[in-house]
């Protein structure tokens, strides 16, 4: 794995459109790689089964938060619960904002600042 300064990422993202990668390719390629890492861990660390247990996505308001809405509906898809925390609130960027939009019917999205928000946190699974 090979970790990138802010610098790199922004460059790298820049030259995307040009390499013919969409931003809308990177965020989904980014949140489906996030939900594989995130499935195998759950199923790696938990001595009860993978199946059903409770994932809860902390999101920013930005492109990153876009990244983690689309690991949560990619995760919900294979049967894992989830719950996002909006850590600075709705999203500000039109691609995570469709991101958001896509999320499935019914997927509990709290405000970090609402007193379940901690409880949830408290019993996440992952």
């Amino acid at each position: 794995m090979k970790l990138f300064t802010r610098m790199e990422m922004i460059a790298l993202e820049s030259a995307a459109p040009a390499a013919g990668a969409s931003m809308e390719a990177l965020m989904d390629g980014a949140g489906l790689a996030l939900a594989k890492i995130a499935r195998a861990r759950i199923a790696q660390d938990c001595f009860l089964p993978a199946h059903g247990r409770r994932v809860v996505l902390l999101c920013g308001k930005g492109n990153n938060g876009g990244d983690g809405f689309v690991c949560a509906a990619r995760l919900t898809q294979w049967g894992f619960p989830c719950t996002i925390i909006l850590l600075h609130g709705r999203p500000q960027t039109g691609l995570a904002a469709r991101a958001f939009e896509g999320l499935p019917v019914g997927l509990p999205v709290l405000e970090a600042a609402q007193p379940q928000a901690a409880e949830v946190l408290a019993q996440a699974g992952l």
